[in-house]
């Protein structure tokens, strides 16, 4: 009597006592069950354990949440199991609740059996019937050919078997309002399309000519005519389209002012364009020959390494700076300043000659001379400046434009600070364009060459090293330098072709002289392009692999400033190569502009002394080349590096060398370049020759270093 007390409090269908061995004591309202076996022992272990445990059960026909409570004295005596029936009272109150349907269906061995539904009984046999012939999946199930918007729950039951909970929705109903709306908006539409045609049969008259004169009007703005106001219309709609019509006016003649001012002036100096600064040479020209006029290109030096270290916001400031003092400089009111793009300025001089040419340059270098003041740093600008004058050196505006630059790239080369165009760099330029078209072709017939130049190591006297030099020798112009073609194939590209063609040569000599036993390791001196390459170190460990060349065996000179060209994509591949085990090098150390601390990042083992700094060493008018050269071995030794002088001549310059600890020299002293057969014998020579102490220059090499040197003799 008190389970069935406390079951009817909390409104239980189903209402047992559970003794601690799992039998059932008293069942409610079915007393006859007493005394057999709970059939959900695992909800019994989960009340014990957590003091509480409920799950959904079918038992009897009928869909049950058990709840089972331990009852403890203090040790569990029993468990009270109350049974809540779950039914269409509370399918109701869950769609009430969703806004949907329910149906809960037990999947029993007989077929789906639905427990609880909200649907109408002839919905229910219809999806009783679907249930029977497939699974339910998300998506839309048809009964009785009303579709409903299905989303299925699959819940496990206590003892085993499935539970699905199905939340359903007839699209007709949900599409009800909408439908609704569409008819609304169908008949508001038909509405308002009579009432615009009526309307407009009404105004038509009343409209058409103001209507002409705004149409008149808007094909005037259209060609640009701007003076002319909107047309004056009566009525007060047409008043207004007729202000809106000249506001828009004035919008597009400021527009159009402001398209104009982007089109022919730099945004970041204000100064005219490439654009505008052609259009004024066009103009100027036309006037030829009765005045003359000079064409002045500026160009700024090594104006990216301000970029690259200071940032492009600082860079854009300082070249602000420059535009201003540059227009500064020249004030007269024939000059035109402009901006070409980058760090590329033109000055357009009317009525000049080579005189005021001449002089307008000079007063644009000195100019430059003074400091600029840039978010407070100083940075010193220097400039290399082309000089042309039409129309002695043409009346083209893009002639003149051409040996301006051309004239500017000599001040740069030379250092001059100013040139004036001559006819010989027009030359000098077909010659090297020529030569450029040749080279290509000189690569697969064989016309360059390398030649092999010895090294000294000072300390022990050995020689085990080698410097290769490409030579190229053309059939009709004969031995070509290398400084005639190489930096104009760098600017072509073509200079990757070389670079693969002398590691590849010169690997598969490595693995000549090692055949023949002379133990050859190879460097090969690379360009500032190859460095952004980043497939090189995929190639160089080709080549190695293939001709089974060891990776020790191979070193990679570059120059300091081919480094700093992009030092991020440059130390990538350089991290790369010294991955492979490839040795690098730093060659004509001292002629760049290199940082210091980008020097100290770079993963080289080796640093070459510049022949600049050593060829006169023991000159006494060059104490300041004894001074960098005893600082840079001492710089090189602090950072780990072995250190080589280049353009090593006399015994003199070898033993101040020694002096100060150079590790290896250089030069003619030891040997000229010699081809490969030469070299080969001279150091086979070497190998078989005992060791002589008597003279460093004479001793057995145990391995050779190769730098092959594609960039000058």
């Amino acid at each position: 009597s008190a389970i069935r007390n406390h079951g009817a409090r909390v409104t239980a269908s189903l209402t047992m006592m559970v003794d601690p061995t799992g039998r059932i004591m008293v069942d409610s309202p079915q007393l006859p069950a007493a005394g057999q076996d709970f059939p959900f022992p695992k909800l019994l272990a989960d009340a014990e354990r957590d003091g509480i445990a409920s799950r959904l059960a079918y038992v009897g026909g009928q869909l049950v949440q058990l709840v089972v409570v331990p009852v403890r004295a203090p040790l569990t005596v029993a468990s009270a199991v109350m049974g809540f029936r779950i039914d269409d009272a509370f399918a109701r109150d869950v769609a009430a609740l969703t806004s949907t349907d329910l149906s809960l269906v037990v999947a029993t061995t007989a077929g789906p059996v639905i427990v609880a539904s909200t649907l109408a009984p002839p919905m229910r046999d219809a999806l009783a019937q679907a249930m029977s012939s497939a699974t339910t999946r998300n998506g839309t199930l048809t009964l009785n050919d009303m579709p409903y918007a299905t989303l299925p729950t699959e819940l496990k039951l206590a003892g085993g078997g499935e539970l699905v909970a199905l939340l359903q929705q007839s699209l007709r109903d949900a599409l009800m309002p909408f439908r609704q709306l569409q008819a609304t908006l169908l008949a508001l539409t038909l509405a308002a399309l009579i009432a615009a045609i009526v309307l407009s049969v009404v105004t038509a008259r009343g409209v058409t000519r103001p209507i002409k004169n705004f149409a008149d009007f808007a094909l005037r703005v259209g060609r640009g005519e701007y003076q002319h106001a909107a047309p004056n219309a009566g009525a007060s709609e047409l008043r207004a389209l007729g202000l809106a019509f000249d506001r828009m006016r004035g919008d597009l003649a400021k527009r159009e002012e402001r398209i104009t001012d982007l089109a022919y002036r730099d945004g970041l100096t204000r100064l005219p364009n490439r654009a505008r600064f052609n259009e004024y040479l066009r103009v100027a020209l036309a006037r030829i020959p009765a005045r003359s006029l000079a064409v002045l290109a500026i160009d700024l030096d090594h104006f990216r390494y301000v970029n690259d270290t200071l940032g492009h916001a600082f860079g854009d400031r300082l070249l602000t700076a420059v535009g201003a003092r540059l227009y500064g400089a020249l004030t007269d009111e024939h000059t035109i300043v402009a901006r070409l793009g980058g760090d590329e300025f033109a000055v357009l001089i009317d009525n000049a000659d080579h005189e005021r040419a001449s002089s307008a340059a000079a007063r644009i270098l000195v100019a430059l001379e003074e400091h600029f003041e840039v978010d407070g740093q100083s940075i010193d600008v220097r400039a290399s400046i082309g000089i042309v004058v039409a129309p002695e050196h043409g009346v083209e505006a893009q002639v003149l434009m051409s040996r301006a630059d051309m004239a500017m790239y000599v001040a740069k080369r030379d250092r001059l600070g100013r040139a004036v165009y001559e006819s010989s760099f027009d030359h000098g330029s077909q010659e090297r364009l020529t030569l450029l078209s040749e080279l290509r072709r000189a690569i697969d017939e064989d016309q360059t060459k390398v030649y092999y130049q010895p090294k000294l190591d000072i300390a022990t006297g050995q020689v085990y090293m080698l410097e290769a030099l490409v030579r190229w020798v053309h059939p009709r112009h004969g031995l070509i330098a290398p400084d005639r073609f190489i930096p104009f194939a760098e600017q072509m590209g073509i200079i990757r072709s070389i670079t693969h063609w002398v590691i590849n040569d010169v690997v598969r000599q490595i693995a000549a002289w090692r055949a023949q036993g002379l133990n050859v390791s190879v460097a090969v001196n690379i360009s500032a392009r190859d460095l952004l390459d980043a497939d090189l170190p995929t190639f160089v460990n080709t080549r190695l692999r293939t001709n089974a060349v060891p990776p020790q065996a191979l070193r990679l000179e570059i120059t300091e400033s081919a480094a700093m060209d992009d030092p991020r994509r440059a130390l990538a591949t350089l991290h790369a190569l010294r991955e492979l085990g490839v040795g690098l090098s730093i060659d004509d150390f001292g002629t760049g502009y290199s940082s210091l601390s980008y020097l100290h990042k770079m993963p080289v083992d080796e640093l070459k002394i510049d022949k600049s700094f050593v060829s006169h060493l023991t000159e006494h008018q060059h104490e300041d080349d004894r001074v960098i050269v005893r600082a840079t071995i001492d710089l090189g030794h602090r950072m780990g590096l072995k250190v080589v002088a280049e353009g090593v001549e006399d015994e003199a310059t070898l033993a101040l060398l020694r002096e100060y600890g150079c590790d290896f020299a250089q030069g003619y002293l030891l040997s000229c370049p010699l081809a490969v057969d030469a070299i080969t014998t001279w150091l086979l020579e070497r190998q078989n020759n005992s060791h002589s102490p008597a003279s460093a220059l004479h001793s057995t090499p145990h391995s050779t270093i190769v730098t092959a040197d594609i960039r000058g003799a």
